[in-house]
């Protein structure tokens, strides 16, 4: 097998109100939590689909199908307007 494990990057930037926004980040694979991550930090994961549950304020949003390839750096945009 491989010697290392392939990694990318994941950054989830959230705003609200024209703001960056404060957030919770969940990495799932299926229904089970992989990592807890922090929106507006880089985080590197092992490449792979997941899917990526942003919570604010009791507001949750779902995306599923989240490819994190290697040594690429994956941004996904979430606005929770005001």
């Amino acid at each position: 097998g491989r010697a290392r494990f392939e990694t990318g990057e994941l950054l989830i930037e959230v705003m609200r109100g024209g703001r960056r926004g404060v957030a919770t980040v969940r990495l799932l694979k299926g229904e089970a939590t992989v990592a807890t991550l922090s929106a507006g930090v880089v985080s590197r994961i092992s490449t792979g689909t997941y899917a990526v549950e942003v919570e604010s304020r009791g507001e949750k949003r779902r995306f599923d199908g989240v490819t994190i390839l290697s040594t690429e750096r994956r941004t996904i945009a979430v606005d929770f307007g005001k």
